[in-house]
């Protein structure tokens, strides 16, 4: 017996036969298809489960910068559809904005590159400027300073606060590279 349990065998029916050892042993055998059947049922579930969150953090990254830009009220900049364009490719590359080479990314010119980022320095000073005014008006607003800390940094933020509130005459300075790593970083920072 010991060499058959260690060959897998689980069930026995000994001799002579007993009529009521076979109901048993074929009401066990019974048990155990339904068991491994559900099992596998399960392990299906499971396995179609982890698919969909995949699949919906995918989507959620990408709605995630979304996010971020509306919040920011970028959205009606031209320059928003190239940062939306842009991010996926830093992290598909494994990139910050400066290591991508976008001319062979994208399949772009240089004209059509400083194009590009000419309307995305414009979006970006209007996230900047929009930013600025709503810490003017709720300097509490912690989400807001940390968001507006990664992307703009604190100083530029600051600097932009004074100009729209006419006690300086420059406003804070925007950088595309730091712009975009921030936001590729939140977006990073959502999947974990």
């Amino acid at each position: 017996h010991a060499k058959a349990y260690q060959a897998g065998i689980e069930f026995f029916i000994n001799k002579p036969i007993n009529l009521i050892e076979v109901k048993a042993v074929l009401e066990k055998v019974e048990q155990s298809l339904k068991m491994a059947s559900q099992l596998s049922s399960i392990s299906q579930m499971i396995n179609n489960f982890n698919q969909q969150a995949a699949s919906s953090v995918k989507v959620s990254q990408a709605d995630q910068a979304n996010a971020t830009l509306k919040y920011l009220g970028m959205t009606s900049e031209k320059g928003t559809a190239d940062i939306l364009q842009i991010v996926p490719l830093m992290k598909s590359n494994g990139a910050n904005y400066r290591n991508l080479d976008l001319t062979s990314v994208m399949g772009l010119d240089e004209h059509e590159k400083k194009v590009i980022e000419q309307r995305i320095r414009r979006a970006i000073k209007v996230g900047l400027a929009n930013t600025a005014n709503r810490l003017i008006d709720n300097p509490y607003d912690d989400q807001l300073s940390n968001l507006a800390n990664s992307l703009f940094g604190y100083e530029n933020v600051h600097s932009e606060m004074l100009f729209q509130q006419r006690k300086r005459k420059s406003g804070g300075r925007i950088t595309i590279q730091r712009f975009l790593d921030g936001l590729a970083d939140l977006n990073s920072s959502t999947e974990n």
